[in-house]
């Protein structure tokens, strides 16, 4: 069985990830469930978000995601980015977009609220919306969700005729989950309530009339720091300790302890982002890769929409 370090407390006795035997997705095994506890303001914080390197990083990401959508048409173009978080991916797409955004954190709903032309649903029982969205992406947020398969339904009811349906999640059947398994970046049990192969995800949309259009499993974003950040956990550093401090997710004294391990840290950062770049572009090549994107589109042939099912 698989067994995932709370990143959040690391001592704590790790949580168990089981396989369903019927739908072979991964789930874990937490009593936790969905609450702002689990989305403090500090999960939406960088280091300065006013900073070049920061900017930068933040602009290549955006890009990078909207390449993965392949809009070509520059005509008006109404989306719902679902689990929108702060809102930093909608409020970056261009001026012909019509952005709307469902993010069930009161942290990230006050952080979208301070951003200009997006609107933000409290919920999606959106009967008035039925068939009128043209994509609707679930950017490393479906994971979070314990029950996914009416969301999905909803989705389904939202856009339009052939309509576009693009999700990106963790890959649990990736190089970087095997090889790192528990001390893995992106396993993260406590808010991933459930854990994705490319062959389960794309089984879950098919279930719920969406027809596979591309694939694969690369991702500047998340795929070069997941290998980074798990070489420092699996060489027995404290616990996602430079993700925390670039999060401000935690504030270190200034103990020799705590000073050693960063240094220790810095001396390895090149090193390990060397290695990291190497197996990055490795796993890649083999489809094994941090994360999944898959891009779909509407199968209108299949289902009906009801408001029993769009509000359920």
């Amino acid at each position: 069985m698989l067994k995932g370090v709370n990143p959040d407390r690391p001592k704590d006795p790790p949580i168990p990830i089981v396989e369903c035997l019927d739908c072979r997705v991964f789930r874990s095994e937490t009593t936790e469930i969905f609450s702002d506890d689990l989305y403090p303001e500090s999960y939406y914080g960088e280091l300065s978000k006013d900073s070049f390197l920061n900017k930068w990083l933040i602009g290549m990401y955006q890009t990078e995601r909207r390449r993965k959508l392949r809009i070509h048409n520059k005509s008006k173009i109404k989306i719902l980015d679902i689990g929108c978080g702060d809102g930093t991916f909608l409020e970056q797409l261009p001026e012909y977009f019509e952005k709307f955004g469902y993010e069930p954190s009161q942290t990230g709903r006050n952080e979208v609220l301070a951003k200009k032309n997006i609107r933000l649903y409290p919920a999606l029982d959106l009967t008035h919306e039925m068939g009128t969205f043209d994509i609707i992406t679930f950017w490393q947020s479906l994971e979070h969700i314990a029950e996914p398969k009416a969301l999905l339904q909803s989705a389904h009811c939202l856009l339009k005729d052939g309509g576009t349906l693009f999700i990106s999640v963790p890959n649990i059947d990736s190089w970087q989950a095997k090889i790192f398994r528990g001390k893995w970046f992106h396993l993260d049990p406590l808010r991933h309530f459930l854990h994705y192969t490319p062959k389960t995800l794309a089984h879950l949309l098919r279930q719920n009339h969406f027809l596979p259009v591309s694939f694969d499993t690369v991702s500047w974003e998340y795929g070069l720091f997941g290998w980074w950040q798990s070489l420092y956990n699996f060489f027995g550093f404290e616990f996602n300790m430079l993700y925390k401090i670039l999060k401000r997710w935690k504030k270190y004294e200034r103990t020799q302890k705590n000073t050693l391990a960063l240094a220790a840290q810095i001396l390895l950062a090149v090193p390990f982002l060397i290695i990291s770049i190497l197996l990055f572009g490795l796993e890649n090549m083999f489809q094994k890769g941090g994360v999944i994107n898959l891009k779909t589109r509407k199968d209108s042939k299949t289902a009906s929409c009801s408001e029993e099912i769009i509000s359920s």
